[in-house]
């Protein structure tokens, strides 16, 4: 996202382009396809130096995917939190490789959410 930012207000399309690039194909390979789409949309716009455009697109599409990510964020760790960690227990219930998968599936669900 800081990229992002930088990129725009710099009004440097070229590594711009690169960065909203791998956004949308991130953003494609975890089911987030709107978010991928506006990516699109942006590089396009990156691609043929249409400055206005990706300064005007990228304000909304950030504060849009920050604020709904913001709130999901909490909701899905107050609810999976109970499945990696137990008190009783006392500590993890699954390994360090678990976690990281968990953690992909649950930022995958977060941006199913986000993109609506």
């Amino acid at each position: 996202v800081s990229s992002i930012k930088k990129f725009c207000e710099a009004k440097d399309c070229n590594n711009y382009g690169i960065v909203v690039h791998a956004l949308k194909s991130s953003s494609r390979m975890i089911g987030a396809a709107e978010l991928s789409e506006v990516c699109a949309q942006l590089e396009k716009a990156a691609d043929s130096g249409e400055v206005a455009t990706i300064q005007n697109e990228t304000a909304a599409m950030l504060e849009r995917t920050q604020t709904r990510g913001s709130k999901l964020t909490m909701k899905f760790w107050n609810f999976y939190r109970k499945m990696i960690f137990s008190e009783e227990l006392g500590g993890l219930l699954l390994s360090e490789v678990e976690i990281y998968r968990f953690l992909l599936v649950v930022v995958r669900d977060i941006f199913v959410i986000i993109d609506g």
